[in-house]
């Protein structure tokens, strides 16, 4: 059965010349056209859709209200912006109910990418009941400490985007949400945006102002729902995992983009911990009980409760965000890196190495805890012997 689109927008032209540029998609999905918020959610109440983009600026229903609506009732559903609309505040607070947001005029191909990047992820989460949660999640919540420290460092007379880039850069959910927004097309940048520094000197003080003080996009995490998690010790090790990847990008001789992504996805690759503990508190509190009592490692404890791993609910929310796709790879294969198909040097490398080396070096759990490196993928990549190498690097600086 093919997936279904809906496309909204007041101007019947503009219907008219995506259906003409989508045609070779025509075997691929059901293509549905419609001229109002309305007409969408009549036609939602008979068909089971499965992406909308809509526009935002229509009247009577703009598209903020109707991607609202589709939330609250049709919360499994893909939701994308496409439009010329130009406030930006109106596109900023857009972001808690958009998925990803494309800008009028629209290549067609950036078009035709979004439209399958939007079906892909569907393949990396099975359980619809998670792909629910992920779908409706505004934010991640951040570690109270440096939410403040945020808060009090924009609220001073002379900010420093220097402190601001340092405070996002150290916060899993500041990170991911950052990202997300840069890579948004309102935004005219066309490359995917992979660390924290381009994307804060993108956005600019005065939005990532609009977005801390006045729409409220980050949010700080709430320990006593999960009273055996600790954010800080996840924040540690991520930040641990990401000076040893960017150390061995720098080794490696690699460029300023894949040294900067290296720390990133090093950032990242665990997030999918924090979405389910945040999200998820009393699963999350089975799974921790499971790998306690049975000894088991945690991706397996997660398969038991949810039918899942933190690995593909990172991955998802990695895809569904538009993050790049070296970023997604790192987080989705960070444990078994032979699964994805690259066989080169590349930034899920640095990742899941540095990750092993984090349990090896760094880590006093019991052995049930140990990540093992791959060792299929290791000889295929060809870097047996430079992880002999990357061992003696020291996270200190």
């Amino acid at each position: 059965m093919n997936k279904k689109i809906l496309f909204v927008d007041d101007e019947e032209k503009i219907l008219h010349g995506m259906q003409r540029s989508l045609y070779s998609f025509r075997n691929e999905y059901d293509m549905f056209f419609e001229l109002s918020g309305k007409d969408a959610l009549d036609l939602l109440e008979k068909e089971k859709i499965d992406l909308v983009i809509s526009d935002m600026r229509m009247p009577e229903m703009n598209g903020l209200q109707l991607l609202e609506k589709i939330r609250e009732l049709y919360p499994e559903i893909v939701r994308i912006i496409l439009s010329g609309y130009s406030d930006k505040e109106m596109i900023l607070k857009s972001i808690e109910l958009t998925h990803q947001y494309l800008s009028k005029p629209c290549d067609i191909e950036v078009l035709k990418n979004a439209i399958k990047k939007a079906f892909e992820i569907r393949d990396i989460l099975k359980q619809e009941d998670l792909r629910v949660i992920l779908s409706q999640l505004k934010t991640i919540p951040s570690m109270p400490g440096l939410y403040l420290k945020l808060l009090g460092e924009l609220s001073v007379e002379k900010v420093s985007l220097e402190n601001i880039i340092k405070i996002i850069a150290s916060d899993l959910g500041m990170s991911a949400k950052i990202l997300q927004i840069a890579n948004s097309h309102f935004f005219g940048i066309k490359k995917g945006i992979g660390n924290i520094e381009e994307a804060v000197s993108i956005l600019g003080l005065d939005v990532i102002k609009s977005l801390v003080l006045s729409i409220d996009i980050f949010d700080k995490f709430d320990s006593a729902l999960v009273p055996d998690f600790s954010i800080s010790k996840l924040l540690d090790h991520s930040i641990t995992c990401a000076k040893i990847a960017k150390q061995i990008a720098v080794y490696e001789k690699k460029d300023k983009i894949f040294i900067n992504n290296s720390f990133e996805a090093g950032m990242l690759h665990d997030i999918g911990i924090l979405i389910i503990a945040a999200n998820l508190p009393e699963k999350y509190n089975e799974i921790n009980k499971i790998v306690n009592e049975n000894k088991i490692n945690l991706s397996e404890a997660e398969i038991k409760v949810l039918n899942a791993t933190h690995s593909e609910v990172g991955a998802y929310l990695a895809k569904l965000w538009g993050l790049p796709d070296d970023i997604f790879e790192a987080i989705a294969f960070h444990h078994n890196p032979s699964q994805c198909s690259s066989k080169e040097f590349s930034i899920l490398t640095v990742v899941h190495v540095a990750n092993y080396l984090f349990y090896e070096k760094y880590s006093g759990k019991e052995d049930f805890f140990k990540i093992s490196l791959d060792n299929d993928y290791i000889e295929r990549v060809g870097i047996r012997q430079k992880i002999e190498e990357w061992k003696d690097f020291s996270i200190d600086e």
